[in-house]
C-alpha cells in the first residue's frame, strides 16, 4: 500500500546525471521521490525530509506511528496497515492464546 496516494507522478523525462549515479550507487537506499538523492533509513521508502513534507501535507489526517506518510481512518488515530499490525499484535499476545505453550500431560505407566 505504501504512500501511493502521496508520491508526485513519474516524470517521464529521464532524471539527471547526478540522481542516476547516486541511485547506481546506494541502490535502495534512495528515497524513491524522483529526482531525490537522499538517502533514506534502513527498511524505509522515503527520505527524512519527503517523509515530513508528506506528514506535513496530510496534517491531522496522518498516522499516530511517527515515520508514516498514509492517512489514517476515519475514527482512528493509525493508517490500516498499522491498525492490523496492532491487532495482529494484540491478539497473538493475548495469555493463553498463540504464543503460550500447551502444558503437557506427563505420562504414567500403568500401574
Amino acid at each position: 500500500m505504501g504512500a501511493a496516494n502521496n508520491v508526485p507522478d513519474l516524470d517521464p523525462r529521464p532524471a539527471p546525471w547526478w540522481v542516476r549515479l547516486s541511485r547506481w550507487l546506494n541502490g535502495t537506499r534512495v528515497c524513491s521521490v524522483y529526482d531525490c538523492i537522499q538517502l533514506t533509513e534502513p527498511d524505509e521508502v522515503h527520505c527524512t525530509t519527503h517523509i515530513r513534507a508528506f506528514r506535513a501535507e496530510l496534517g491531522e489526517r496522518r498516522c499516530a506511528v511517527a515515520r508514516c506518510v498514509d492517512p489514517h481512518g476515519d475514527g482512528d488515530s493509525l493508517c490500516f496497515l498499522h491498525r492490523e499490525a496492532a491487532v495482529i499484535d494484540a491478539v497473538a499476545s493475548a495469555p493463553g492464546q498463540w504464543n503460550a505453550p500447551r502444558k503437557r500431560k506427563r505420562f504414567q505407566e500403568p500401574a
